[in-house]
Order: C-alpha cells, then sequence, then structure tokens
C-alpha cells in the first residue's frame, strides 16, 4: 500500500480566541487536515458561533473538523434534566432553529466556510493527495458541573459491550473500536484509526490540573490501549498542554482486556509506567516568533528504528489552546504522518 505524508493542525479549546493570536504566520505549511477537539465558544450563542466561523476561515486546510451536538438534541436534554425556562416555549425552539442553521445543511454557513461537523462514531476522508484518513470523534466528557456532552464517570461510551471495565457501565452506542455498519461483535482490528478525537484526556495521560488531579477518562484510556490509533487528539485540561509517545511494545504498557480489571487495578497499573521509557513525553524546541507565533512541529513519520505506524504506538496530544487564566499562549501543534491510501 502507498503511503502519503500528510499534516494536521490540532487546536482544542480556544474559547472565541485564535490559536494564532498575532495573525497566521506567513511561512505557515500547506495543512492537509484541521482538527478542533472542541470548546469553541464561552456560552454557545448564535453571535459566538458565528465569530468562531471568522476564527476557522483564517485559517488555511483542506478539512476541517469539529464537532456540535444537534442542537434540538440538546434542547430535549436540557428540557428533561433541568427544566431551564430559558428554552422552553416558541422562542427558544426558535433560537435552536438558527443556531442549528449556523452548523447544519447544505446552505449552513459551517459549509460554506468548509468546516465538517462529525457526529459521534468512526468517519473515512478521502484527502487531496489521495491518502485515506480514518477518523473517530466524540465530543463527550465526564460530568462536570452540568456541562454540554456529559456522561458518569462509572459510564463507558467508548468501548463495545463485553470490552468495558468490568464495573463500569457500558452506554455506548458509536464505539470507536466498532467497523461501521457491523453488529457490536464487528470489532476493528487494532491500528485501524489514524486519528482519534475527543474532548476530554484520557486517565493520567496529560490530564493533570493544577492542584495535581489526574482527571482524565479511564474509558477513554481502556479504548485508546485497545485499538491504538496512531494519535488522539484532546484538550479541556488547559494545563495538560503537550505531546506524549505511548510505545506499545513495552511490556510495562497495560494491555491487558480492560475487562479483567477494574477501574481502580487498570488506573494503578498505569499509574505505575509514570516516568518510565514506555511513555516519552515529546518536547520541541519551537521558535517563538513574538509577532506570530507559529505552531510547534512533531515528526511521527514511520522510519526504520522509530516505529509509529499503527498499532506500534499512539502519540497523544492536548491541543488546548487556552491557559487556566483563559489566555491563548498555548500553541498549536502541527502533525507530520504517513497513512495509507
Amino acid at each position: 500500500m502507498e503511503r502519503k505524508v500528510i499534516s494536521i493542525l490540532c487546536i482544542s479549546d480556544t474559547h472565541l480566541a485564535s490559536p494564532f493570536p498575532f495573525g497566521v504566520p506567513r511561512d505557515l505549511p500547506h495543512i492537509d487536515v484541521l482538527i478542533h477537539s472542541g470548546d469553541l465558544t464561552m456560552l454557545g450563542t448564535v453571535p459566538e458561533y458565528h465569530e468562531v466561523l471568522d476564527m476557522l476561515a483564517t485559517i488555511p486546510s483542506d478539512l476541517k473538523l469539529e464537532w456540535l451536538a444537534r442542537t434540538t438534541e440538546r434542547l430535549q436534554h436540557w428540557e428533561s434534566r433541568n427544566g431551564v425556562p430559558k428554552w422552553k416555549g416558541r422562542l427558544g425552539h426558535e433560537y435552536w432553529r438558527e443556531a442549528e442553521a449556523v452548523w447544519f445543511g447544505p446552505e449552513s454557513r459551517a459549509v460554506k466556510e468548509g468546516v465538517t461537523m462529525l457526529k459521534e462514531g468512526r468517519h473515512e476522508f478521502r484527502l487531496s493527495n489521495g491518502a485515506l484518513l480514518k477518523v473517530f470523534a466524540s465530543p463527550y466528557q465526564p460530568e462536570f458541573c452540568d456541562w454540554a456532552f456529559a456522561y458518569g464517570r462509572n459510564e463507558d461510551r467508548f468501548n463495545s459491550p463485553g470490552y468495558s471495565l468490568s464495573d463500569a457501565v457500558n452506554i455506548a452506542t458509536s464505539p470507536a473500536d466498532r467497523i461501521s455498519g457491523s453488529e457490536s461483535h464487528g470489532r476493528a482490528p487494532v491500528g485501524d484509526i489514524d486519528i482519534m478525537m475527543t474532548h476530554g484526556p484520557p486517565y493520567g495521560r496529560l490530564d493533570l490540573t493544577s492542584r495535581g488531579q489526574k482527571v482524565g477518562c479511564p474509558h477513554i484510556l481502556a479504548s485508546v490501549a485497545q485499538i491504538r490509533p496512531r494519535v488522539h487528539c484532546f484538550g479541556h485540561i488547559h494545563e495538560g498542554w503537550g505531546v506524549e509517545h505511548v510505545r506499545w511494545s513495552d511490556e510495562r504498557i497495560p494491555t491487558a482486556i480492560p475487562s479483567e480489571n477494574t477501574t481502580q487495578s487498570f488506573t494503578n497499573a498505569w499509574d505505575a509506567v509514570d516516568g518510565t521509557q514506555a511513555i516519552e513525553r515529546v518536547v520541541v524546541e519551537a521558535e517563538r516568533n513574538i509577532l506570530a507565533p507559529g505552531p510547534v512541529h512533531v515528526d511521527l513519520i514511520d522510519r526504520p528504528g522509530r516505529p509509529t505506524r499503527s498499532g506500534a504506538s499512539t502519540t497523544l496530544v492536548n491541543a488546548a489552546i487556552m491557559d487556566v487564566s483563559y489566555m491563548p499562549i498555548n500553541l498549536p501543534i502541527l502533525l507530520w504522518m504517513d497513512i495509507g491510501t
């Protein structure tokens, strides 16, 4: 199979800011794919949606991937869970329809700006150079302050039934390990996904808060350990910005079937590999131009002696642009990787 090198710009948690606050660098390389892993806005209003699309339009990319729940689904969720009066009645429904029209449908502004809105599940994209990009996307995160796309911390929506941690409640409708159109037992081969997109991080990986707490999701970690995507892009934890490289060949990495583990035993096993050579914190030198800081470049092209091919390793990318004070000081992360055609 012929392989093509592609460029993927990863950003997340922009909260109305640009990942290039001083303007898009004039020497920015060609971007094949732009990935945004959530938290586009502050409040999610229609004017904010247009502000976000103004920003995304400034970044030249052949394919721009993002998610946003169907707003009618969010309306039903809020009415059933909270009964928020603001969104009830005719005026509320009209507002939601106006919001949906920004993002969905052939005449939406998102389509006009070249933004592809992803539903939860697996997707394939044929790029302009002939490469076939395989993506799994999910906007959901463990419940916190009644924010959007929430699931219970004991709930697993990323793995097929029978492959969750033993004490998890499986609620998956479009798990990462299921082949599109298959029954629940039709699992994808290891390494079949090029890019996994979630909003929140996996447990213990680039998820450390300023208070020293690991707040990532163990069920996402279990999914990553099973499907072994080439790259996992996320954000949510602003202070977790960075890149890590997991080598699955290292015998210290916990890769046993998660169903044989409780959540506690699984996370304890992963805690034990922190600081070992099994997980490499990728340190890259980035020259910062004070007028237009460019992205951090990360080379993931598979080479002899440094396998990054599917199933051999996973690169974890926390691409949160904001710091904990909501200042856009974290640089975008530009990945270079080879994928099949």
